[in-house]
């Protein structure tokens, strides 16, 4: 079945309107009229709702993502904008893995064979992929792991917080570990009672 690609007439004010989005408030649905309140008041502009569910960026009611949410974030855009445009325009990426690298007549081919469009659709459809791709980070990956927190700040466990044994090197260059073993006596003056704490330390060490 042929891939069905939003597109918009003029791809001008597409990157303008993707700066406008990480700038402003996330309303609860993205509407025609709150494009225009982010002043895109042309009617042509209203293809941008359509782009950005192809994005990932709203739902089939508008109401925007996690995706939408992430792109906000200045240091993830680029990034969670590639992540986009390779779900969204899948069977062009299967066709070529570097769409993004390619011109635009090479994109008028690849978006015809895909869509089945004649050469005028093909045109607007690459005109307004190359304006996204031209905002996204194709080579950094979109779901980069969270910094662990340095074990210096945050003790994972009781082991952690145990002073650590004293190493010694010895003189030939090998490492010797040494383990102090501390002993609470208890506050008596019978001797018996040492002599009995001692006898079973002895016997412990000895086997």
């Amino acid at each position: 079945m042929p891939a069905e690609l939003p597109y918009m007439n003029t791809s001008g004010n597409i990157g303008a309107i993707l700066e406008r989005i990480k700038t402003a408030g996330t309303p609860p649905k993205f509407t025609n009229q709150f494009l225009q309140s982010l002043g895109f008041t042309s009617s042509n502009k209203r293809g941008m709702i359509k782009i950005l569910k192809q994005l990932g960026f709203l739902d089939s009611e508008g109401t925007p993502t996690e995706r939408y949410h992430q792109y906000r974030r200045p240091d993830r855009s680029g990034q969670i904008l590639a992540e986009g445009l390779r779900d969204g325009w899948k069977e062009a990426c299967l066709v070529d893995t570097r769409l993004n690298e390619r011109s635009q007549g090479q994109l008028v081919g690849i978006f015809s064979s895909v869509t089945g469009k004649g050469e005028a659709s093909a045109q607007k459809i690459a005109s307004t992929f190359k304006a996204l791709a031209d905002k996204a980070d194709f080579e950094s990956p979109a779901g980069e792991p969270t910094p662990p927190v340095p074990p210096s700040d945050v003790p994972t466990d009781d082991a952690s917080r145990q002073p650590a044994s004293p190493t010694h090197e010895n003189s030939s260059g090998g490492l010797t570990l040494h383990q102090d073993i501390h002993i609470h006596l208890p506050a008596t003056t019978d001797v018996a009672v040492f002599t009995a704490i001692f006898r079973a330390l002895r016997n412990e060490l000895v086997d």
